[in-house]
């Protein structure tokens, strides 16, 4: 049986048997330390989508908020005050990162000390094998430290549970954790180093007891340790909750400004309304030019009832004839060879297929009642898809956005 009573036989050993020194080394990096890149690297890339979303969802309703800044101070202050909280939010983040790279510190000392104490029980374990009988006590102690060590190690494991549980709305704490995976390739080196240079153990049972007690000593403190790092997570969790908490109330003011926005573009849209129609009559000559035709007046309600006045619109609904009445443009014009003829100019700030269809309908309509031709057709400053690529019978007129006039 081989005997190791130093540290250069220990070294020797493994140099002669190199399945030992891989065992070791497998067993010196455990699982968790191999799987943390992994998991660095997915924690990451969600961090990473969470607060790109955010980000992109706070640019799009600032962008759009912007055009409406003239008119909606109220609206400007509510703003104000959700960068407010967004700057209150980022130094609640950067304190959050203070405070994990503090536990990153705490958890690189804690590997430290359990890769110490893990090589010193491994070294005295091969050093027990050689020594049988009198080397009971030394057994003892050191069945105790593996069963210390293994409360130690689901300790650490149900802490890196509960760290695993804090990983949303923490972009910052990515580069932290990169930091943490780079001082732990740098702990692999020096483990590996330590693993060639710790040559000054003495070949003595004595020496050997005097390590396992200070290996003891170090279990205590890492004990303490571990129990410090967990009051820190707890720490952590608290901040996170209260980082939650402030978001949640960021994502209150936002939908709040969102639904007041909504309710300006409702508000505005009968505005806008108004204000193109004003165009289109000022240009109301226009219109019946572009399709070949010379105006000769613009029909109010009472002209276009007496249109139908007398005529059978029993197929015809009320609401229909109301619609009909109060048509957005109904003209009279001539035609090229000076017959009377009728327009149907339905218009909106963004023309649709409701606004063709009203048209065509009230073309319709005025043929009926005039036995005269009739001409549908839509004016406005936008078009949707449908409108724009072309409706059969019904012609567009542009209204420039610079020609609408604030009364």
């Amino acid at each position: 049986m081989t005997t190791i009573n130093t540290i250069e036989d220990l070294v020797r050993l493994l140099d002669e048997k190199p399945e030992w020194a891989e065992a070791l080394r497998s067993r010196l990096q455990t699982r968790d330390l191999i799987e943390l890149p992994g998991k660095f690297e997915i924690f990451r890339s969600e961090m990473h989508l969470a607060f790109a979303g955010l980000a992109q969802t706070v640019q799009g309703l600032a962008q759009t908020v912007q055009g409406l800044a003239d008119a909606q101070t109220a609206t400007n202050d509510r703003l104000d005050k959700a960068e407010e909280d967004r700057r209150d939010l980022r130094q609640t983040v950067m304190d959050l990162a203070q405070t994990m790279q503090g536990l990153a510190d705490a958890q690189t000392a804690t590997n430290d000390r359990l890769d110490k104490a893990e090589e010193d029980r491994r070294d005295l374990r091969e050093v027990v094998r050689g020594l049988v009988d009198a080397q009971a006590e030394t057994n003892r102690r050191l069945d105790k430290a593996e069963e210390e060590r293994r409360d130690l190690r689901q300790t650490v494991m149900d802490l890196a549970q509960t760290v695993k549980g804090l990983v949303d709305a923490q972009a910052e704490t990515n580069r932290r954790l990169d930091k943490a995976e780079e001082e732990r390739r740098d702990l692999r080196q020096t483990v590996m180093d330590l693993a060639q240079t710790v040559k000054g153990l003495v070949d003595a049972q004595t020496e050997t007891n005097r390590r396992l007690d200070k290996a003891e000593e170090e279990r205590r403190d890492l004990r303490q340790t571990v129990m410090d790092l967990a009051q820190t997570v707890r720490g952590l969790v608290d901040a996170l909750t209260e980082t939650n908490r402030r978001l949640d109330r960021v994502d209150g003011n936002v939908q709040e400004l969102r639904s007041e926005f909504n309710g300006l573009r409702d508000d505005f849209g009968p505005v806008k309304a108004a204000h193109v129609r004003n165009a289109a009559l000022r240009e109301v000559a226009d219109i019946a030019r572009s399709i070949g035709c010379t105006l000769v007046k613009v029909l109010g309600p009472e002209e276009v009832y007496d249109l139908h006045r007398g005529k059978d619109t029993s197929g015809i609904s009320i609401d229909q004839l109301k619609s009909f009445r109060y048509g957005d443009l109904i003209i009279e014009a001539t035609d090229i060879n000076g017959s009377t003829c009728y327009i149907a100019v339905e218009v909106s700030y963004t023309v649709d297929k409701r606004d063709t269809s009203r048209s065509v309908r009230n073309a319709e309509f005025l043929t009926l009642f005039t036995d005269r031709p009739a001409f549908a057709g839509v004016a406005g400053v936008r078009f949707d898809d449908e409108t724009a690529s072309g409706s059969d019978g019904v012609f567009l007129y542009q209204v420039y956005a610079r020609n609408l006039e604030v009364d």
